[in-house]
């Protein structure tokens, strides 16, 4: 009897595409990280200054070109979203899933929301109201003072150094 066999190698190559944005705050800022598919880190520094740098991935330019990336600021009230592109490319029948990581510096005295809807989120040196979510993935805080709300859907919680209030909970 003879027998066949099959062997498919995708090329898990991946297009990155970074860009930065930079706000200047006076007082105690109000930030706002989404992502619909990616990590976020946040580390914080001794600037009054807000830097976030946005590595956008895809299979290919045209599709990490197509991640958009929304940002505003209003005051001390800083807001960047990052959107899912509309298109969804397939390689030999597999769908390729676009993501983008977000990658924070924010000044040590901040109140921050982090949310992804499938992406670890790692949070360090910050003290203030912190709420971090993220529907799939691990959350990992340390040496955090205020009012700490984590919440993954289907991942791991660490937290260390952490002083005042804290709400944790993971769905699995």
């Amino acid at each position: 009897t003879g027998g066949s066999a099959c062997v498919v190698s995708v090329d898990t190559e991946r297009v990155t595409a970074r860009e930065e944005q930079r706000w200047t705050v006076t007082g105690v800022p109000d930030v706002s990280l989404t992502t619909f598919d990616g990590s976020i880190e946040v580390r914080s520094w001794d600037k009054s200054e807000i830097l976030v740098a946005v590595e956008k991935q895809a299979a290919d330019k045209e599709l990490a070109e197509a991640i958009q990336v929304r940002a505003e600021q209003s005051g001390d009230t800083i807001r960047l979203e990052v959107i899912k592109p509309a298109v969804v490319k397939t390689l030999l029948g597999l769908r390729s899933s676009p993501s983008a990581r977000l990658v924070a510096t924010v000044p040590r005295r901040c109140n921050l929301t982090a949310r992804s809807g499938d992406g670890s989120i790692e949070f360090a040196r910050v003290e203030g109201r912190v709420d971090l979510d993220t529907g799939d993935g691990s959350i990992s805080v340390s040496e955090v003072s205020g009012s700490l709300r984590v919440h993954t859907g289907d991942g791991s919680l660490r937290l260390e150094d952490v002083t005042g209030s804290v709400d944790a909970d993971t769905g699995d």
